[in-house]
């Protein structure tokens, strides 16, 4: 204990810890908020009404990843390293192209998708057509909004450039769907997905407000060098195959419970999940701030620190998650309750989840760090295994065990990809986290 309380004190000094804790208090009022919204939500709209709402917003945040095609990643990493070696200019430019290259692809998906679900979306469990088609209205302004938090990322601000999606958002949310509670004695999925709609549009402003704010002054001294469209759309493709997977493996649970599943199992599955989050709260903040120090570490080849570093996320974020998995397995009754009687039989699936949290804790951390490194390209194909071993289980687990199929299909997947990603790390950074609490300077130095 003597030993954590030492690398805790450790870890508190610095931007990193700074941003962390400043993440961390966002993240924790984001989930409290959006924990008293779905509490509201399953009780106004019942497990097959908030299946049909799950399932629609699981479709846009799936969408949302090849939408926002590759940019937030590859911004955070070119961000943070083209102003240190090219100045406000070249980071000027580049946001410039990725924001119209974001608003261009996220509207085409919208619009495309929205008419295949006008054909075929009949085929859907009743009630889950209307809902997915108004969510879809949302998919242009979400590839914006987190775009844009990514550049502001990128210039240092991590806290102030989190607050629009983070907060501002989940509180309008929040707003909108107690005054429409008041007002409405019989509310439905497709009025809960519209007033998501509508909480995106102020965050979006501010958020445009903060790069303009937050962007880098150009100077004489900065760089000629410019990225052309065609060269951010080749840099960013590997980080567009990344996301992409990496949205259909968080999504997929929820996708082929809604699929095979229907409309129940995916409500009950939604609060479950949305409860097991909680224990990624320390790994989240950590990453917002250890992102873009990453990425300078790895440009100023600073292997020992980076190493250092990366350890001492690990280390912090997974005994965060088993503490606060711990806890929500032990209450899980008392939590589950708080949403109506109905959602108790998650409780084996809430458990499950919660340890599944605690197991990707090295995975998303090792993810990261080969994105932002240089091994984007690894982590592409990595990605791509991931999410069709998550995908394969999913589809063997769900049909015989339900909802606690999918979470056991989810953690069993996190713990084959993070196996992997370990021995990828090892192999191209030529070191894997220490997992002793130890000392930084006590650790074996790098060739």
């Amino acid at each position: 204990m003597a030993k954590l309380r030492r690398k805790l004190s450790s870890l508190m000094r610095g931007s990193l810890a700074k941003g962390a804790i400043g993440s961390l208090g966002l993240r924790l009022a984001s989930v409290a908020i959006a924990f008293v919204s779905s509490i509201i939500l399953a009780r106004l709209l019942g497990t097959t009404g908030l299946g049909s709402y799950a399932f629609a917003l699981a479709v846009v945040e799936l969408l949302l990843v090849p939408a926002m095609f590759g940019m937030p990643t590859f911004l955070v990493r070119e961000g943070s390293a083209g102003l240190h070696q090219h100045g406000g200019s070249y980071v000027r430019a580049l946001a410039n192209s990725a924001l119209t290259l974001v608003l261009a692809v996220s509207t085409g998906i919208a619009a495309l998708l929205a008419g295949i679900t006008g054909l075929f979306g009949h085929h859907l469990d009743q009630g889950m057509q209307q809902p997915l088609l108004i969510a879809l209205c949302m998919l242009p302004m979400l590839a914006l909004l987190w775009t844009l938090e990514n550049l502001n990322r990128s210039t240092g601000h991590v806290v102030l450039a989190q607050i629009p999606n983070q907060l501002l958002r989940p509180s309008l949310i929040l707003l909108l769907i107690c005054v429409a509670a008041l007002s409405i004695d019989n509310m439905q999925a497709d009025m809960a997905i519209a007033l998501t709609v509508i909480a995106s549009l102020l965050p979006l402003g501010l958020a445009l407000l903060l790069w303009r704010r937050f962007r880098p002054a150009t100077r004489p001294t900065d760089s000629s060098h410019r990225l052309t469209r065609r060269q951010i759309i080749s840099a960013g493709t590997p980080f567009i195959i990344i996301a992409t997977f990496s949205g259909l493996y968080s999504q997929t649970d929820i996708l082929v419970l809604g699929l095979l599943a229907g409309a129940d199992d995916t409500g009950l599955y939604r609060i479950a999940s949305r409860l097991a989050s909680f224990a990624a709260f320390p790994h989240m903040a950590l990453m917002m701030a250890a992102g873009p120090l990453f990425a300078a570490l790895k440009a100023k080849d600073e292997r020992q620190e980076l190493q250092r570093k990366l350890s001492q996320v690990i280390r912090i974020a997974f005994a965060g998650a088993l503490l606060i998995g711990t806890l929500l397995i032990v209450f899980s009754s008392y939590l589950l309750g708080i949403f109506g009687k109905g959602f108790l039989p998650a409780a084996d699936t809430l458990a499950i989840l919660c340890l599944q949290q605690a197991a990707a804790v090295l995975m998303l951390t090792l993810q990261t760090v080969l994105s932002l490194t240089g091994h984007e390209r690894l982590a592409a194909k990595n990605m791509i295994f991931g999410a069709l071993l998550n995908l394969g289980l999913n589809l063997l687990l769900i049909p015989p065990f339900g909802t606690e199929g999918a979470a056991m299909a989810t953690l069993l997947s996190t713990l084959l990809f993070g196996a992997v990603l370990a021995v990828q790390t090892k192999r191209k950074l030529g070191f894997l986290p220490a997992v002793r609490l130890s000392r930084g300077p006590r650790q074996k130095p790098l060739p």
